[in-house]
């Protein structure tokens, strides 16, 4: 089976659903972009909207990157090798995985 958007959304739409969806959770950049392209939209509606959730805040990088860090290993007990891993895996930079790293000690 194709992997087809159930609904394809406008973006405004998307926005508004992308807000929520990052206001639940801290997330990456990846993480939204993968699931603006599940809902349907196209590349420069994405990198659009991507843009404006940076510049209100709802994405931050270096933000998501404590966050993990401190889940992962607090509640998961994964160590710092598997955290950096799996940070690079989601295109974090080197900066914000550092700074992550730093979090847990």
């Amino acid at each position: 089976m194709e992997d087809k958007p159930s609904k394809v959304y406008t973006k405004s739409e998307a926005l508004k659903k992308a807000a929520n969806y990052c206001a639940y959770q801290e997330r990456c950049q990846q993480d939204i972009r993968n699931k603006l392209y599940q809902w349907g939209l196209h590349s420069q509606e994405v990198e659009d909207l991507i843009a404006t959730l940076i510049g209100e805040n709802f994405i931050n990088e270096e933000r998501f990157s404590k966050a993990f860090s401190s889940g992962k290993f607090h509640i998961l007990k994964w160590g710092k090798i598997k955290i950096k891993n799996e940070l690079k895996q989601r295109n974090i930079s080197e900066y914000c995985i550092r700074k992550g790293l730093e979090e847990i000690g």
